[in-house]
């Protein structure tokens, strides 16, 4: 592909995601209570100028740093009115965001076919849809993880580059300026890579001193007002009671079912994980060590917190959409046979969702993610269903071509994305 089509390319899915993600917009009711929290300190922002200390009722609300308030509040600020339509513009910019992210990911590691490949799992993961218009900081601190991330790999890749390394720490400040520690885990998350890679002596190159510091350097416009203000304490009421004391308090359930629960979430694609292990284990690829070993300690950390909630596992799914998409565009010759039944799983899935819509426009059922109007739900679940048996048909009937043509879009035009 030349520049320009995978440029065109690009313009596209993030136009299709733009349009697909703020769809429910003005439509979706705000009825988790963060999410109503979280309108309400912009709107103090946007409408009394409460924007150093956020506010909520006259109360300073602490529990959370400000970054993601204030892009609420300035997002808004055209419409003139913090609303259900406008409160969630941040979340699903960030969304994009994220996506440009995974592309930037994949190109860098196996090229351009790769990050759209990627972007494109991503952007058609029904978790990442589901947070794409929440009110919740979640979405942006996946954003900046995945900048991270990149950051991190061009790093590795430039090892006598400064660059690289003040990206990736900007996006750790980023993160953390957007929803608190946890972004740190960024930070953990590239300290095991280097060392399982590189070995012990890899870690100078992190510069963990000059990071660390950037990182505070970054936060003192926050964080400071949250520490010299005298209304509430922030060390002990939100450092130790509601970070640590969350983190470190006793699960209710099984740690282990609900890690497995959460991640399940990632279906329909976590289907590819099987015959994509078989790739792996003959095709080893320095490349893919990172990103496993980045998900791994990111499984690691979340899974001991105390509190398990589906939403804090979202910034794993752009690593794993990477994984998807590199074994769609790079293993797919050696494990033809098994991507063909899966894909032929996924596509039979895919028409299920037609299904589901067509159900839900012949019943008059309210279901709030659906086209209010009949006929919008009869269209869409046409297009659904005609794309997907179309797929499918292909899918039987076109052999893996090998002409001038790369063997990955052959890969990617029998599942149905791409049309050569």
């Amino acid at each position: 592909m030349t520049r320009r089509d995978v440029g065109l390319a690009l313009a596209a899915l993030l136009v299709a995601s733009a349009v697909v993600f703020a769809l429910p917009l003005g439509r979706r009711p705000l009825d988790n209570q963060d999410e109503a929290r979280y309108s309400l300190l912009a709107r103090e922002a946007a409408e009394h100028g409460h924007w150093i200390l956020p506010r909520v009722r006259d109360e300073v609300y602490l529990n959370k740093p400000p970054l993601f308030f204030w892009t609420v509040a300035l997002f808004a600020l055209p419409f003139g009115v913090v609303s259900d339509a406008t409160a969630p513009i941040a979340s699903v910019v960030s969304a994009l965001v994220g996506l440009l992210a995974v592309f930037a990911i994949g190109r860098l590691l196996w090229g351009a076919a790769a990050g759209l490949a990627a972007a494109l799992v991503l952007a058609t993961s029904p978790f990442y849809f589901f947070m794409a218009h929440q009110v919740l900081t979640d979405m942006m601190l996946t954003a900046w993880m995945s900048w991270a991330l990149y950051f991190y790999l061009a790093a590795v890749r430039s090892p006598h580059s400064r660059r690289p390394l003040v990206g990736f720490y900007l996006c750790a400040a980023g993160g953390l300026a957007s929803k608190g520690p946890a972004a740190l885990m960024v930070v953990v998350a590239a300290i095991v890579a280097t060392v399982v890679i590189e070995g012990w002596s890899g870690i100078r190159r992190l510069r963990l001193p000059l990071g660390l510091g950037l990182i505070v350097l970054t936060a003192l416009p926050w964080l400071l007002p949250y520490l010299l203000q005298r209304e509430r304490s922030y060390g002990r009421a939100v450092v130790m009671t509601d970070y640590l004391g969350w983190y470190l308090r006793t699960a209710v359930t099984s740690r282990l079912e609900a890690v497995a629960r959460h991640l399940s979430s990632f279906l329909p694609w976590g289907f590819f994980f099987f015959p994509a292990a078989w790739w792996w284990t003959r095709d080893r690829d320095a490349d893919r060590t990172p990103l496993l070993l980045w998900a791994a300690t990111l499984i690691v950390l979340l899974s001991l917190s105390g509190e398990q909630r589906a939403r804090y596992y979202l910034p794993l799914w752009p690593v794993f959409a990477l994984l998807v998409a590199e074994f769609f565009v790079r293993g797919a010759e050696r494990a033809r046979s098994l991507v063909e039944r899966a894909a032929a799983v996924y596509l039979i899935l895919t028409m299920g969702t037609g299904v589901f819509l067509i159900w839900g426009a012949a019943s008059g059922s309210d279901a709030i993610f659906l086209p209010a109007a009949s006929w919008e739900r009869w269209t869409v679940a046409a297009v659904i269903n005609a794309g997907a048996s179309l797929a499918l048909v292909q899918q039987l009937e076109i052999p893996f071509e090998h002409d001038d043509f790369p063997a990955h879009f052959d890969v990617l035009r029998v599942h149905g994305f791409w049309q050569a």
